[in-house]
């Protein structure tokens, strides 16, 4: 069972890709294919943020992504998970 809380949590100082792997650590996953994490983004629509950062951009998440943002990167940690 995986939760999707109303306000998503986002990881301070954290990279895309470990917004959307959290709660596993980045390091476990970063022999994942960059596919898997462009499809997860892409079918939460957020995709278009691969157009101003990468995966692994470093950037203040939570004052850069708005309320609806952050619960489609809920949604995308859910996918990425696939529970």
């Amino acid at each position: 069972i995986f939760f999707v809380p109303q306000h998503t949590y986002v990881v301070h100082g954290g990279s895309l890709r470990a917004q959307i792997c959290y709660p596993i650590p980045e390091a476990t996953v970063h022999n994942t294919p960059a596919y898997v994490f462009k499809s997860v983004l892409g079918l939460c629509h957020l995709d278009y943020l691969l157009e101003r950062f990468t995966l692994d951009s470093q950037e203040p998440w939570a004052e850069i992504l708005s309320g609806g943002e952050k619960q489609r990167l809920g949604l995308a940690r859910l996918l990425f998970h696939s529970p």
